[in-house]
């Protein structure tokens, strides 16, 4: 792992919790780190990308400047991260070492091992860190999003919303999945539920994101562009 990389891991580990509302997408920040798949076989291949917004820039998919083991991971890893012309991704061992791990780990036999890889990547002008949390076992993908609307309507580039009234956001998901909603446009309530509220107080033009993340680490995400007239 690089120094510039272990120090910004520090920080993000160690960090409070930033007093910009979470929701707020004119901001430098990581809104979500994805692994495709989020749980694989042993010798599969896991890629990695990040969903990041900028000031003036709104929501966008990156890959990692560089992506390196967390300290203290189980045995048998050292080689797993790899950096090719594909970009940045986790390659499993084989089933052995997956099995030994499982044993360092006080695992049962059939459990997923998880492992820990910290990120650097780049939201507009500024050089964030992230942990992601990948598992190896049997191969899960990662949901879908599942239908999106707002004001009822589906979710889609060009939306607009009514200055002064509140509006739903729905999404198509389970009780057992995270929801995160965030916008650029108005003020956002209920933005961890299956249903979130958006009202804009004057005209804006910005944008609207959901990120769905279910129980076994998978990851799945929209942005649009919305106004409010």
């Amino acid at each position: 792992m690089s120094k510039t990389l272990a120090i910004a891991l520090v920080v993000v580990l160690g960090a409070c919790d930033d007093t910009t509302p979470a929701w707020q997408l004119e901001h430098d920040r990581i809104i979500a780190v994805r692994a495709t798949p989020p749980t694989v076989a042993p010798r599969g291949r896991v890629d990695l990308d990040v969903l990041v917004t900028a000031v003036g820039e709104g929501p966008s998919v990156v890959q990692p400047m560089q992506v390196a083991l967390a300290p203290n991971g189980p045995p048998g890893f050292e080689e797993s991260v790899i950096h090719d012309d594909r970009g940045w991704a986790v390659i499993a061992p084989d089933a052995d070492t997956v099995a030994a791990s499982r044993v360092a780990l006080g695992l049962d036999g059939s459990a997923p091992v998880p492992l820990t890889v910290g990120l650097l990547v780049r939201a507009g002008q500024t050089d964030l860190a992230a942990v992601k949390t990948v598992y190896l076992g049997a191969e899960r993908a990662n949901p879908e999003l599942g239908d999106v609307t707002v004001d009822g309507e589906p979710a889609a580039d060009g939306m607009t919303v009514p200055v002064g009234e509140e509006v739903e956001l729905t999404i198509d998901a389970t009780d057992d999945d995270k929801i995160d909603w965030l916008s650029s446009v108005g003020d956002l309530g209920d933005v961890d539920d299956l249903v979130g509220h958006l009202e804009a107080t004057a005209p804006a033009e910005g944008f609207l994101a959901v990120v769905r993340r279910d129980p076994f680490g998978g990851v799945a995400w929209g942005f649009w562009t919305l106004a409010a007239r």
